[in-house]
């Protein structure tokens, strides 16, 4: 993988983790590593998995498409996330599940 891509994605993950209040440590935990492998991770020296991008989701809500795009889902006035953003959702998970299948099969 490119490594500017790595600290991209690590910069954008550091971004919502500080925003959101999690330590170093919470994230370590969560990907089951230490907190200098997670400190890598942020600094784009290790990729982030789709594993630990699924763990993200699932257990903070931590939205993919921000991490991989630097784009962030529109919500509207009443909280509600558009039809757009749906359907966006569904083809991230799907394209996971596809990656996690193809990486089995390595």
């Amino acid at each position: 993988m490119d490594p500017y891509f790595s600290t991209i994605v690590g910069s954008r993950l550091r971004e919502i983790r500080t925003t959101a209040g999690y330590s170093v440590s919470q994230l370590a935990k969560l990907f089951e590593c230490s907190e200098d492998h997670y400190r890598r991770i942020e600094r784009g020296v290790y990729t982030l998995s789709l594993e630990k991008l699924a763990k993200l989701y699932s257990w903070a809500g931590i939205d993919p498409l921000f991490l991989i795009t630097g784009k962030r889902r529109n919500v509207d006035s009443t909280g509600k996330k558009n039809a757009e953003d749906a359907e966006s959702l569904v083809m991230m998970k799907q394209l996971i599940g596809y990656c996690n299948t193809v990486a089995k099969e390595v």
